[in-house]
């Protein structure tokens, strides 16, 4: 018999979105370090 796939690990529950201001910012934060 063939052996059972593993079962797909369920996906983490998504966090709360942050704003698109403070998303930005991050990025921006990374290309500055950089």
């Amino acid at each position: 018999p063939e052996p059972e796939p593993e079962p797909e690990p369920e996906p983490e529950p998504e966090p709360e979105p942050e704003p698109n201001k403070s998303l930005c910012e991050k990025f921006f934060d990374l290309f500055v370090q950089n």
